[in-house]
């Protein structure tokens, strides 16, 4: 979960204005962001109020930390004892580091049993208020992008969430198979079974990593937004003949949402070789080295000793003379 850890200059509000930006090219275009904002952000851009149950999302530790000076007399502490247990003072720490005053001269004032209320209140309030500057440079960002933006506040903050990120928790394989077109091979081919069931057995986070390996992100967009097509093609039987294809790589082609799987023997090959892609590469990155490989012998993945420098738009993967698996890039 990400927040703001930098004090709100001007220097900083202008990056974040830039991300505002990037959510409402996100809402225009219906393409998903992954962006992993905690609801403590999305009430205030959606013009809602943040709450305690938002700030223990974030912090529940210090959540309950106030919680215990609230209700301490459960504890069997007293007023005369109080001060042997909290030995707080009327200041607080924001994300960013910066302690402030919770009120004028708080740095010399204690939190007494008599206080204590008031202090948690205040506490509370700068937590839960303490983005308000990095929120309202998003929302300038977003309303210049989406012109009616104001609009947004007709929606919740899990539906604004939604329409940015798509939808969150395991992948959705019904949704993608309905969407899958094929290419060189059968939906009733064994190698396509075995695909979907390995898939399926996948961990959440192992999932996340495949769309993000085969698309650049890690949710599917909402299912009356899904306009691209998930492209599942393998390699043509004669054009690698000769050549042992479990240890090839899976290819990945995240500007087509294409993914190339070379004909595996087994499930279980399919498994290692796809989980190694998906886990091995994680960043869009063209700057990355080859090399010939035309005396490897083994029986693990091709690999190479001998690079040399990438310099054009390269697929994500491993083929005979690549040595680890890459994006693509338009």
């Amino acid at each position: 979960t990400f927040l703001p850890a930098v004090p709100a200059t001007d220097e900083n509000l202008a990056r974040f204005n830039f991300v505002g930006k990037l959510l409402g090219v996100a809402v225009r275009t219906k393409n998903a962001l992954d962006l992993a904002l905690p609801g403590l952000l999305w009430k205030p851009l959606a013009g809602q109020e943040p709450e305690r149950i938002d700030l223990a999302a974030v912090d529940r530790a210090f959540s309950n930390y106030l919680e215990y000076i609230r209700n301490i007399s459960q504890q069997g502490i007293t007023a005369s004892t109080f001060n042997d247990f909290i030995f707080e003072t009327f200041t607080a720490r924001k994300q960013s580091g910066e302690e402030v005053e919770l009120r004028p001269g708080g740095r010399s004032q204690a939190v007494t049993w008599d206080n204590r209320h008031e202090y948690c209140a205040l506490v509370e309030r700068l937590r839960l208020s303490e983005f308000r500057e990095h929120v309202t440079a998003m929302a300038q960002g977003l309303s210049a992008v989406v012109p009616c933006s104001h609009l947004l506040s007709l929606f919740t903050w899990q539906q604004l969430e939604l329409r940015v990120c798509g939808p969150p928790g395991p992948l959705d394989l019904a949704l993608l198979k309905r969407h899958t077109i094929y290419r060189n091979i059968q939906p009733s081919d064994r190698l396509v079974h075995e695909f979907w069931a390995v898939l399926e057995r996948f961990t959440v986070e192992e999932q996340a990593l495949f769309v993000q390996f085969v698309w650049g992100r890690s949710r599917l967009p909402p299912p009356a937004e899904f306009s691209t097509p998930f492209q599942l093609q393998s390699l043509a039987p004669k054009s690698v003949a000769s050549t042992n294809q479990d240890r090839l790589l899976p290819v990945a082609q995240t500007c087509f949402f294409s993914l190339l799987l070379p004909r595996y023997s087994r499930a279980d090959i399919l498994r290692e070789r796809l989980l190694y892609a998906i886990t091995t590469c994680r960043d869009i990155d063209a700057d990355f080295l080859v090399g010939s490989n035309n005396n490897h012998s083994g029986s693990g993945p091709v690999s190479s000793t001998t690079h040399t420098t990438a310099t054009a738009p390269l697929a994500r993967a491993s083929a005979a003379n690549v040595r680890r698996p890459v994006r693509s890039i338009p």
